[in-house]
C-alpha cells in the first residue's frame, strides 16, 4: 500500500506489466458508498501484514505518463465488488514474540 486517502487508497503492485509499474486508486466516497466498504476498511487497517493480494474484476486500464517523466499503469473499478483482498500476515514478528522467554520444551 503506498497511502491511505481518508478511507479510500493507493495501491501499487509489485508486479509490472511491460516493465511499468501498476497502480489501482479507490476513493473514500467508493468505499463509503460500497456495501463491503467496512470490510476493506478492515484489511486495510490489520496490522503486521506483509503484503496484500489483490483480485480484481474487469478493471478499466488507462496509461499515464506520471511527475517523473515515467509511463504507468491506472487500474480503475467503478464497484467494491470487483474487488477481493487478501493478505499474509508477518509470521517473523509473530515467531518472535511467541518465543520470547520459552525454554523450548513447552509447546507454544
Amino acid at each position: 500500500m503506498v497511502k491511505r486517502y481518508g478511507k479510500g487508497f493507493l495501491l501499487k503492485f509489485i508486479d509490472k506489466h511491460d516493465e511499468k509499474t501498476v497502480f489501482l486508486y479507490v476513493s473514500t466516497n467508493m468505499i463509503l458508498k460500497g456495501g463491503f466498504g467496512h470490510y476493506v476498511d478492515e484489511i486495510l487497517n490489520t496490522e503486521n501484514v506483509s503484503y496484500f493480494r489483490v483480485f480484481l474484476l474487469n478493471p478499466m486500464v488507462s496509461e499515464r505518463t506520471n511527475s517523473a517523466g515515467v509511463s504507468v499503469i491506472n487500474l480503475e473499478i467503478s464497484k467494491l465488488r470487483q474487488l477481493a483482498i487478501y493478505y499474509e500476515l508477518n509470521s517473523s514478528k509473530e515467531d518472535e514474540s511467541a518465543s520470547v522467554d520459552k525454554d523450548g520444551d513447552n509447546p507454544a
